[in-house]
């Protein structure tokens, strides 16, 4: 929507939500050609409650609104940490660019 964004942006207002054990983001093009973001959580309490607050502490920080999802904290490590890498990427750019 015309926002620009910085992968360590949107890390840092993750960071800023106490509860969260573990995070990924994802950007990625959806079938409108729209950019959006994804961002998934390992919450330690309520679910509903650290997704509305992910939510908030992003939109507020960075005028971006992401979609944001819950998953357990051992499928998020997977993704951060591949098997041809042993540094973790908490930010995995799936857009495509078309030249």
């Amino acid at each position: 929507k015309g926002t620009g964004m910085l992968p360590a942006n949107l890390e840092n207002a993750v960071m800023k939500v106490g509860g969260i054990s573990n995070y990924l983001i994802k950007a990625y093009i959806d079938g409108f050609d729209q950019e959006l973001v994804e961002i998934i959580i390992a919450p330690e309490g309520d679910p509903e409650e650290a997704v509305s607050r992910v939510k908030e502490q992003v939109r507020e920080d960075t005028l971006v609104t992401p979609k944001v999802t819950v998953d357990t904290n051992e499928n998020i490590r997977a993704q951060i940490f591949s098997k041809k890498s042993r540094k973790p990427r908490r930010f995995h750019d799936l857009r495509r660019r078309k030249l």
